[in-house]
């Protein structure tokens, strides 16, 4: 009975180092798949921090060019035709690469800093999107100056004085492309902000 008391211990060890060798084995690869893919997760999120941060103060600066631009145009009553068909060629270029980009960010915004787990409450891609919105809004001020660019890309000089309709177009709009600056340029640090 001893013989077989001793037998069923030694079988009763090594079924049982069986067991919690498998299980540490699975738990361990577990534990580092989960490493592995939030290594993964992190970079992806790093790159397209990058990303959406290089667009945003891309635009962000040439929008602000723009308004400064308008501005001392206004003050001036004049400005270079050269310097306004590149500036506004490169505020359209940037606008295009934000807008045409907006899904592909809201989706990483959403999927790196989003929320994954019910109780986890986040308020980033609402932000995102408020911050597009105040984009738009800015944009749409911007637009509203088309007039007086075309003015000064169809004179046929080097230098373009401004007419008073153009003067009175200016004087109208530059506080509204100031304000949804100032409110993109808010949005656009509070956003950065949250995602890194």
């Amino acid at each position: 009975m001893k013989a077989i008391w001793n037998k069923l211990k030694r079988q009763t060890f090594l079924w049982g180092a069986t067991i919690v060798t498998g299980i540490l084995t699975t738990c361990s690869q577990y534990i580092a798949d989960n490493i592995k893919t939030g290594i993964d997760k992190s970079q992806l999120r790093n790159q397209y921090f990058n990303a959406i941060a290089c667009d945003l103060s891309k635009f962000n600066f040439d929008a602000e060019t723009v308004y400064n631009t308008y501005f001392e145009a206004k003050i001036n009553n004049g400005i270079g035709v050269d310097y306004i068909t590149k500036l506004v060629n490169d505020y359209n270029t940037d606008l295009g690469n934000l807008r045409s980009r907006e899904y592909l960010y809201r989706a990483q915004v959403n999927k790196g800093w989003g929320s994954k787990f019910i109780f986890f409450n986040t308020r980033k891609v609402s932000d995102f999107d408020g911050l597009y919105n105040s984009i738009r809004q800015l944009d749409s001020a911007v637009h509203l100056t088309n007039p007086v660019a075309l003015n000064i890309v169809l004179n046929g000089s080097k230098t373009y004085r401004l007419t008073p309709g153009d003067s009175t177009i200016l004087v109208k709009i530059l506080p509204a492309i100031q304000k949804n600056l100032k409110r993109v340029n808010t949005r656009t640090n509070q956003l950065l902000h949250d995602l890194q």
